[in-house]
């Protein structure tokens, strides 16, 4: 157990952070430096898990965590900051309040279709015991932000990449 707990900016300026923008079907994550400014090439870890028995939603799970761990660890990260995503209200409000139709059918299934409790409980355990910090960040405007202020730069600078750089790396970023 750790004796001192570091602040958010102690965290954000002893190391370089991994991070994580959680979506269905895969995770999209960035290397920051303590400056801000992201390092090396972006991160695509697949995850799909819908329609699958719990058994192998859960190795799928571990497996998308160990990459990205192993990846923080080989990168020299003091810890991977993630969304907060909690789509517990959502799910237990249903469709009276996500919207009826297309559009509300296809938010309904991307919440199902993300693991998010377990995701957030097996990330917190495994980053424990690979000494990495979790910065849980508010999800608001994060794919906006990244979108806006990062897609553009990102895919410039990493021309030989462009078509890997998506909006959910400039996310990843914006976290």
């Amino acid at each position: 157990k750790p004796e001192h707990v570091p602040t958010l900016v102690q965290l954000a300026t002893s190391g370089p952070v991994l991070g994580v923008d959680l979506n269905q079907g895969h995770l999209a994550a960035w290397v920051v430096d303590p400056s801000g400014n992201p390092v090396g090439e972006p991160l695509t870890v697949p995850l799909v898990v819908t329609g699958l028995p719990q058994a192998t939603r859960d190795a799928r799970v571990r497996e998308a965590i160990t990459t990205l761990i192993h990846t923080a660890q080989a990168r020299g990260c003091v810890a991977l900051a993630i969304e907060n995503l909690n789509f517990a209200d959502a799910r237990a409000t249903g469709r009276e309040t996500m919207g009826r139709g297309r559009r509300g059918k296809k938010f309904r299934a991307t919440v199902a279709g993300l693991p998010t409790a377990q995701f957030r409980d097996r990330l917190a355990a495994m980053a424990y015991q690979g000494w990495l910090w979790i910065i849980a960040v508010d999800p608001a405007y994060t794919s906006r932000w990244g979108a806006q202020h990062w897609l553009k730069p990102l895919q410039q600078n990493h021309q030989a990449s462009a078509a890997s750089v998506s909006g959910h790396h400039a996310a990843a970023v914006a976290i």
